[in-house]
């Protein structure tokens, strides 16, 4: 047997003010994307933004269906419009957000996947940004660090 450890690094913003001018425009375009979630079940509305290399930026909301939870995440939907209609443009870095203030919303597990598979097989390591607990914010350096273990094919 042979233990190992795991170490993640990530940097903690204490609030939006403290975070650089990249990530402030791209929480805001997260955030200007809320009001079109679809969350009639939860009432708890998600907003993404992807900052591409070609200078767009490309977002995505929550979008929940009648055979709940068979809906979609903000950060998929945001992730598959910009691939979809940019296949071969590099991701310079996603952004999300939440109606729920001062709470942590990490991306789930399936995102965690996606952003994981994006990263290996088309558009290489990008940062990540989400909402930390009391106002503060979360950057990891890549979805690989969120999702040590996610698999490829």
């Amino acid at each position: 047997m042979e233990e190992k450890k795991l170490d993640i690094t990530y940097t903690s913003y204490a609030h939006f003010d403290e975070l650089p001018p990249f990530w402030q425009r791209l929480v805001t375009e997260a955030e200007n994307a809320l009001p079109r979630a679809y969350a009639p079940y939860s009432q708890f509305r998600v907003g993404a933004a992807v900052k591409l290399s070609n200078g767009e930026t490309v977002t995505g909301t929550n979008q929940e269906n009648a055979a709940y939870p068979s809906g979609l995440c903000a950060e998929r939907t945001a992730l598959f419009h910009a691939l979809s209609t940019y296949p071969d443009v590099k991701i310079e870095g996603l952004a999300v957000t939440t109606s729920a203030t001062d709470k942590l919303c990490a991306p789930c597990g399936g995102c965690r996947q996606v952003m994981v598979d994006l990263e290996l097989n088309r558009t290489g390591p990008y940062p990540v940004l989400f909402p930390g607990e009391n106002g503060s914010w979360l950057l990891f350096g890549s979805a690989h660090d969120l999702f040590p273990f996610g698999f490829n094919l």
